[in-house]
């Protein structure tokens, strides 16, 4: 359990509810989002997977992100078992399938074409621009040094800027198909 910068591990013992604080997993990030790399690196080599059970999206980014960085396999344990959707999605195989630029890449733009904080682009869905992202290493240069910078340089912001000018063309060629 988390509360404010502290971590506890909350146990019973002899019929009582113990409360141990966790020092090595202080931490001040503000979401539980970014705390679940820093957990899955304190089990990392104790282990051969690590399943994290969430259904956000923002998660499923930071896990790609951080997940070949870790001995263990990640998983992702989605859906409820109650609808038959509940299903163990391999992070760590994903990863290794998109390849480590594009996953460097997704947190920025995630961030950028449309997380829960940003709606730029709106009705555009993310199939589009991230099969934009798929196609150009330029473009996930150029977004991998956005999550990595305090600053962006020239080369940096051309690319981001083609990739702002090929989602327009492509919406304005499907509106016109239509």
């Amino acid at each position: 359990m988390s509360l404010e910068d502290n971590c506890y591990h909350l146990f019973v013992e002899d019929n009582v509810m113990m409360k141990e604080d966790i020092q090595r997993l202080r931490s001040n990030h503000n979401e539980a989002d970014t705390r679940v790399c820093l957990h899955m690196k304190d089990v990392d080599s104790n282990i051969d997977s690590i399943v994290i059970r969430a259904s956000d999206t923002d998660i499923a980014i930071i896990l790609l992100y951080h997940c070949l960085k870790f001995t263990a396999n990640i998983w992702m344990d989605v859906g409820v078992s109650s609808k038959n959707t509940r299903r163990f999605i391999c992070i760590t195989n994903i990863a290794k399938t998109l390849g480590l630029q594009l996953c460097a890449s997704l947190p920025a733009f995630h961030a950028y074409s449309g997380c829960d904080y940003t709606s730029a682009f709106v009705r555009k869905g993310k199939v589009r621009p991230l099969k934009l992202l798929e196609k150009d290493i330029k473009i996930q240069e150029a977004f991998s040094q956005l999550a990595d910078k305090e600053g962006i340089g020239e080369e940096t912001f051309k690319y981001v800027e083609k990739f702002n000018c090929l989602l327009k063309v492509l919406h304005v060629k499907e509106n016109h198909l239509q």
